[in-house]
């Protein structure tokens, strides 16, 4: 689930929006660090690579050169990307800059989620776009929650493999949505001289589980088994302490190796495959009792056995979150997952939060509906899914085939900023189903075959 959030029309976001953010930092700090110089004009919209020791933030990758062959940002030019366009929300600005990053050219993004209730970066949006900044030593204007338009020139083309960042919106924000933008940027960091190159580590701070972003537990072990496979991608993903709304308070440690010198494996999700088992897990929090989280799963568990049949197996972990209420707040959550033979993402999710209107019953079903539905369609990726894997099959070396649902306006988004961005080194094709067919859609991606390259 690509969307942070929900059309003016829908309900308002929860109130943590209006809560300050700590924009991260680099733990190993230059002492008396610089800020990052204001962009030269006449310069294309583009910023000059900072000075020494500069950076904002005291980032050492923003003292180092383009790599050979790559113009500096601030010549090549700083392209505009309307942040109104189509599904208009948050996902524009992180797919935008975590391309901006690993390709070494600038961007604007413009009438930032204008047609939101709250139009405009919210802290989760400035605090992930710091992030991304401090990964590519880049310049970073316009980065306050409410404005409107931002503009991202990378010091650096990605950023040398190493080091440890930490990012904390200091409210109940997306963890996750953080994690889109800069997971990218992290897999096609330099590796260096080193084989396998060095690791980078990044924390994030705020909420585990929110209800308009994938859950963790989505990402663990739903999204990154999938772009291990079928990438190559290397990410370990540790969930420290969860959180939620309203007190956030979530902390997440992932550790990403850079992509080999060939980048990341075009994507082959063309067909979903058997389903080998269900796996359910799921947890309470605070005031919440275990009965709760097991209606959630029995409920679910009944909807699949209805739909795939009693002789596919359905495991079931519960778990209760540690801590006084005082200190987690009261909630719960279930996530679905068919395991099927082909190595696909189909997942489901479910959470229970403060002022929830549908019974643990509802929200079960719910979250087996969505995997259910999935395969019927014959897609081998749940709807939530789509939108997360387009920037991987657009960085990709080779065609990517993956077969899904009719794609989503966050795919079809996500599509189109691939294609803004990468010009002609992109190729997207959907095929549609036959007449009278449920599905699946098949979507096709040419890939950039964007590859690390080594900053002199």
């Amino acid at each position: 689930m690509g969307a942070e959030g929900r059309p003016a029309s829908g309900a308002a976001p929860p109130e943590w929006d209006a809560l300050p953010q700590r924009p991260p930092r680099q733990r190993r700090r230059i002492p008396g660090a610089a800020p990052a110089p204001e962009p030269a004009p006449g310069a294309g919209g583009g910023a000059p690579p900072p000075a020494p020791g500069g950076g904002g933030g005291g980032s050492p990758r923003a003292t180092q050169e383009p790599p050979p062959g790559l113009a500096p940002a601030a010549q090549a030019g700083v392209l505009d990307i309307d942040g109104a366009q189509l599904e208009g929300g948050g996902q524009i600005l992180r797919n935008s800059a975590a391309l901006a990053a690993v390709t070494g050219r600038g961007v604007r993004v413009c009438r930032v989620r204008q047609g939101r209730s709250r139009p405009g970066l919210r802290p989760q949006h400035a605090c992930g776009l710091e992030l991304v900044r401090a990964l590519c030593g880049g310049n970073l204007q316009g980065c306050e929650v409410g404005s409107s338009e931002v503009r991202l020139v990378p010091g650096v083309r990605g950023m040398p493999a190493g080091g440890e960042f930490e990012a904390d919106t200091r409210t109940a924000g997306s963890c996750t949505l953080m994690l889109q933008a800069a997971l990218p940027c992290l897999l096609l960091a330099t590796p260096g001289t080193e084989t396998p190159g060095p690791s980078t580590s990044v924390v994030l701070r705020g909420g585990t589980d929110n209800p308009q972003a994938p859950p963790v537990d989505y990402l663990r072990h739903v999204l990154l088994p999938v772009l291990k496979r079928h990438a190559g991608a290397s990410v370990r993903l540790e969930l420290q302490r969860r959180g939620f709304y309203p007190k956030g308070g979530g902390a997440v440690r992932v550790e990403v190796r850079p992509a080999g010198p060939a980048g990341l494996r075009p994507l082959d999700l063309a067909a979903p495959g058997a389903v080998v088992r269900v796996e359910l897990r799921a947890w309470f929090a605070g005031a919440v009792t275990e009965e709760v989280p097991k209606r959630m799963a029995e409920a679910a568990r009944a909807r699949l056995r209805a739909a795939l049949g009693a002789e596919v197996p359905a495991e079931l972990k519960i778990q209760k979150v540690p801590g006084a209420r005082k200190k987690t707040g009261d909630g719960a959550g279930l996530l679905v997952q068919a395991v099927t033979a082909a190595g696909g993402g189909l997942g489901g999710t479910a959470l229970l939060e403060r002022g929830s209107q549908e019974s643990p019953e509802e929200l079960g079903t719910r979250a087996a509906e969505q995997v259910v539905g999935a395969l019927a369609a014959g897609a081998a990726v749940d709807e939530h899914m789509q939108d997360q894997l387009i920037i991987y099959m657009a960085l990709a070396r080779g065609t990517s085939r993956v077969a899904m649902a009719e794609p989503t306006l966050h795919t079809r988004t996500a599509i189109a900023v691939m294609e803004q961005m990468l010009g002609d080194r992109v190729r997207f094709h959907t095929e549609r189903p036959l007449e009278g067919s449920p599905g699946p859609f098949l979507v096709t991606c040419q890939g950039a075959g964007l590859i690390p390259r080594a900053p002199t």
